[in-house]
């Protein structure tokens, strides 16, 4: 797992469980702390230590397999399969853990096991209410909030959305970064011989297959040039077991490996060269959009 993934896994998992705070404290809010249940025991702590367990259990679980596999498994594939994949995914995952919630809250408020008779009841009638509708609709919109933010911060670059947020570029700000260059060779003789189209399908699987390796060596897409990318780092993360160089040589041997995918699919190979930079540059925002 790359530190990235990581710090995505955890920031899935910080957010739902805030999200189960809240949704805990308005509901108890709603019922002036007290059981809807006749007769049952009430504690507004053992059911917010209830939801901040299943939060944390179901945040590592969807956020692991939304970080470490959905993405990479869907990142080909078009923009409506991939939303009515993870929709159901979501859906699904997030029924179960509701459900799991709600069993162990109805045991503790009746004071009975949890696979008894009247805490089974219980659970059909919270299904058959309208609350289960509220609850996976407000745990959509939480899951799906969480995932637009990674995708924005994806889009912009990892870390740029927080300074963009916070400020950091509305003013000039000289920084040191290493850039790198890289870009297609012989891309005109490609272009003629393949048609615009499809010589613009090529670069999409091109830069489809450079993801990986940007995560795995800290490196920031800048801009994507026709069918130049411009990467980036900070001084030390760029110089840090040589990632600026190794990242080219890692794409390099990747594309190499799929030779005989892009030879049967094109009917050419591509191969990359790369200038690399080290030195000042000025960071700002324009309007709504971060130049350099």
């Amino acid at each position: 797992m790359r530190k990235i993934q990581f710090y995505k896994i955890i920031f899935l998992i910080c957010f739902w469980v805030l999200c189960g705070i809240f949704i805990t404290f308005y509901d108890s809010s709603l019922l002036g702390f007290e059981s809807e249940i006749e007769g049952g025991h009430y504690s507004f702590f053992r059911n917010l230590i209830y939801v901040i367990i299943t939060c944390i259990i179901g945040g590592t679980l969807l956020g692991s397999l939304e970080v470490l596999y959905l993405n990479k498994l869907l990142r080909r594939k078009p923009f409506g399969i991939t939303l009515s994949i993870k929709t159901a995914i979501y859906l699904l995952s997030m029924y179960s853990f509701i459900s799991m919630c709600m069993l162990h809250i109805f045991s503790s408020e009746i004071n009975k096991p949890l696979l008894s008779g009247d805490v089974f009841k219980l659970y059909v009638d919270f299904l058959f209410s309208a609350k289960v509708v509220t609850k996976v609709i407000y745990w959509s919109l939480a899951c799906m909030s969480a995932l637009f933010i990674l995708q924005v911060n994806d889009k912009f670059g990892q870390g740029v959305l927080i300074s963009f947020l916070l400020g950091k570029y509305h003013q000039p700000k000289e920084e040191k970064r290493i850039f790198m260059f890289m870009d297609l060779k012989s891309s005109t003789t490609y272009a003629e011989n393949l048609g615009h189209i499809k010589y613009s399908q090529f670069i999409q699987d091109c830069f489809f297959d450079i993801t990986d390796v940007v995560t795995k060596y800290d490196a920031k897409i800048y801009k994507y040039v026709g069918d130049e990318v411009i990467l980036s780092w900070n001084i030390k993360e760029g110089i840090e077991k040589g990632n600026c160089i190794n990242t080219f040589f890692a794409y390099d041997a990747l594309i190499k490996s799929k030779r005989k995918y892009y030879q049967n699919k094109y009917g050419i190979a591509p191969e990359f060269k790369a200038g690399l930079h080290l030195g000042g540059c000025l960071l700002y925002t324009s309007k709504s959009t971060r130049d350099a």
